[in-house]
């Protein structure tokens, strides 16, 4: 599913980043319709997102825009944000990822307890101030969000929905170890 849907939205090279069953992910993948669009990147070692990023960039592979998703995404999103992500850098050049949420409310069926997340974003920019995953009862907004800034959106209403628009200067962010990780 993953494939189709960067597929369908106009992606032409895909790298396949594994971690374990590397050499049966790379059979299936030579034997497959995506053979001339896969490249499969292997390595053991990588515990988390920042691990991959960082062995992407060692090997020199992304040279402009990607977009970052894991492998169990099955979406039908309009990668029109692309344009928008590259609208943005050119505006703001330390607007580096475009993250990709899906409006939900609390109580959405599609919705789990582990979606729970509270985001603060500019109200003029969209740009995320802050991001905080299953939110207790009490919020943990940090006060400078609100600094020089006429409107803050804090919603509450949002899913992440794991798709981020990146420019290469996000592989220079997780170079020096600075890694998140569930």
């Amino acid at each position: 599913y993953t494939l189709e849907f960067l597929t369908a939205g106009g992606v032409q090279e895909v790298i396949l980043f594994c971690c374990s069953f590397a050499d049966k992910i790379k059979a299936h993948v030579a034997k497959s319709k995506w053979s001339k669009i896969v490249t499969p990147v292997v390595s053991e070692k990588c515990l988390s997102i920042g691990d991959a990023l960082r062995e992407i960039d060692r090997s020199g592979t992304i040279r402009s825009n990607f977009i970052l998703v894991t492998g169990d995404i099955v979406a039908n999103y309009k990668l029109g944000a692309l344009e928008e992500h590259k609208n943005r850098l050119k505006a703001d050049k330390d607007a580096v990822m475009t993250m990709l949420f899906k409006k939900a409310n609390p109580r959405h069926p599609a919705r789990s307890i582990e979606d729970d997340l509270l985001v603060s974003l500019d109200k003029s920019s969209g740009r995320l101030l802050a991001f905080e995953t299953s939110p207790s009862k009490k919020a943990h907004i940090p006060l400078a969000i609100f600094h020089d800034r006429a409107a803050v959106d804090i919603r509450f209403d949002l899913v992440d929905t794991h798709i981020y628009i990146c420019s290469p200067q996000v592989l220079l962010l997780f170079a020096d170890n600075f890694d998140y990780q569930d």
